[in-house]
């Protein structure tokens, strides 16, 4: 029987209310096989709050360095043979676990990823093939059982040895509060496949994770930021592996956007349907264009300098 760690990386700023509504799924999972690992950024008071809310996890507390780093101390701190990532502020379907466990049937297999959907009161003002800016699965292909370079880090498993093998996630990478940066699941999965290149990751949208979107996350000032970050991410990647090329499946999700999308939506414009909704999303499509492909032009220089203020 497959071992399964699911875990939760959070800290002291996180609101009471998402990590209640996680720990209430959890709980509803029909396959409750698992163990619960907390890595908790903050005090002994949160800690304590921590096991309050969740009666049968065990917490670690870390020094607040970054996601990556905390996702590490998970890794070297647990025997299953998969563990199983979700954000503190999201929550899974009832069957979360099942279709995990399912999927590591398959001994080549060394991730998961399932469909993420956006839980909000508003209306995303973005389209759909934008949906990573809050940390959802975006549009294409998303409904299919696939092979996948790699995971959302929000809905995401992997086998814990595979990982440790490659030295875990990169701490260079990853989100550190107002620092946006990602890129540390793609840069994972690819060493992983350089040193296991018969390895695999599978997608399966019927692994279904709920990410509570909040109203900063839905402005238009968020929206730009984030898309810089990707950009210095994606370009901090691909210095990394040099002579490699890892931006293949970006490459191939620009040329959707431009190709794809921006006509459809432009068409619709021309058919008089929801014009205002449909230029909203040609608009969303072209400003996120620009801040990734900036982010990525001064990536170099902005990280210096940012971590260099980081220091101070």
């Amino acid at each position: 029987m497959l071992s399964l760690t699911v875990v939760i990386n959070t800290f002291s700023k996180r609101n009471r209310e998402f990590l209640h509504q996680l720990s209430n799924s959890l709980e509803k999972q029909k396959d409750n096989d698992f163990d619960l690992l907390l890595i908790a950024d903050g005090d002994e008071k949160f800690v304590e709050e921590l096991q309050e809310i969740f009666h049968k996890a065990r917490i670690i507390q870390s020094k607040g360095k970054n996601l990556s780093a905390s996702r590490n101390i998970a890794l070297r701190n647990s025997d299953s043979e998969v563990l199983a990532y979700i954000d503190d502020d999201a929550f899974p379907d009832e069957k979360w676990v099942i279709v995990i466990k399912k999927s590591f049937e398959d001994n080549s297999v060394v991730g998961f990823g399932g469909l993420t959907k956006p839980y909000c009161e508003e209306e995303l003002k973005f389209p759909p093939e934008l949906n990573w800016v809050v940390g959802c699965t975006y549009r294409f292909n998303r409904d299919e059982v696939q092979i996948v370079r790699n995971p959302q880090g929000c809905n995401m498993a992997i086998r814990r040895a595979i990982a440790l093998k490659v030295n875990g996630f990169d701490e260079s990478l990853g989100r550190d509060f107002d620092l946006l940066l990602g890129g540390e699941e793609p840069d994972l999965f690819l060493r992983i496949y350089k040193a296991f290149p018969e390895s695999k990751t599978v997608y399966d949208p019927s692994g279904i994770v709920f990410h509570n979107v909040s109203t900063t996350r839905l402005t238009l000032k968020y929206f730009m930021k984030r898309s810089f970050h990707e950009g210095v991410s994606k370009r901090f990647i691909k210095s990394k592996m040099k002579k490699e090329d890892p931006l293949e499946t970006e490459f191939s999700y620009l040329s959707k956007l431009i190709f794809k999308s921006i006509p459809k939506y432009f068409l619709n414009v021309l058919k008089l349907k929801q014009i205002r909704k449909n230029l909203n999303y040609i608009f969303s499509i072209f400003i996120s264009i620009f801040m990734v492909g900036y982010g990525y032009i001064i990536s170099p220089i902005y990280l210096k300098r940012k971590r260099k203020k980081t220091k101070k």
